[in-house]
């Protein structure tokens, strides 16, 4: 969510991701990471790389997630998905994978996901998730990319359920 009322989420998101990052480094995980904000789910329209890895330095993954969240809204405008990350997540996938979870060379997000790892797809907002279908919908879509359903994960960072916290509304779509 790049909404207006996340600029303090997103900048905590970003002034943590290092940590993030060296944690990852530091257990030897081999692991794909990437944001995506734009109503197209390319990440690349951001002019950033496809997915930040261990190749990265702490400071380079920093400095490119900063680039694909795009908060100033530069080169990815502010548009209708902001809040449905269960449809940016589809747009996302829907431009790294085929039809059967096998990594597409003709989709933007071509190297992100790898047939062979989990996907942990992780949400973050302040108001409940908004996509159009339920999240049954989108559970049952991503596990069908994967050959073992269990190798979906899905988290969400939000607003407290049932009643939210602070200024958050509860995370209700993501929660269930």
């Amino acid at each position: 969510d790049r909404s207006c009322s996340m600029s303090e989420d997103v900048a905590n998101v970003t002034n943590n991701f290092g940590s993030f990052i060296g944690t990852l480094t530091a257990m030897d995980a081999d692991f794909h990471v990437a944001a995506t904000v734009g109503d197209n789910g390319c990440i690349t329209d951001s002019g950033a790389p496809a997915y930040i890895d261990s190749s990265f330095s702490i400071s380079d993954a920093q400095a490119t997630i900063i680039q694909m969240i795009d908060i100033n809204n530069n080169v990815v405008p502010y548009a209708s998905n902001t809040e449905r990350a269960f449809v940016l997540f589809e747009l996302f996938l829907q431009n790294a994978v085929d039809l059967n979870g096998y990594p597409d060379p003709s989709g933007c997000n071509y190297g992100v996901i790898r047939r062979e790892a989990k996907l942990a797809l992780v949400g973050v907002s302040d108001e409940p998730e908004q996509s159009p279908n339920q999240y049954s919908h989108y559970v049952s879509l991503f596990q069908g990319l994967k050959t073992n359903p269990d190798d979906v994960v899905i988290h969400a960072i939000g607003g407290d359920y049932p009643s939210g916290c602070g200024n958050n509304d509860a995370y209700t779509g993501m929660y269930e």
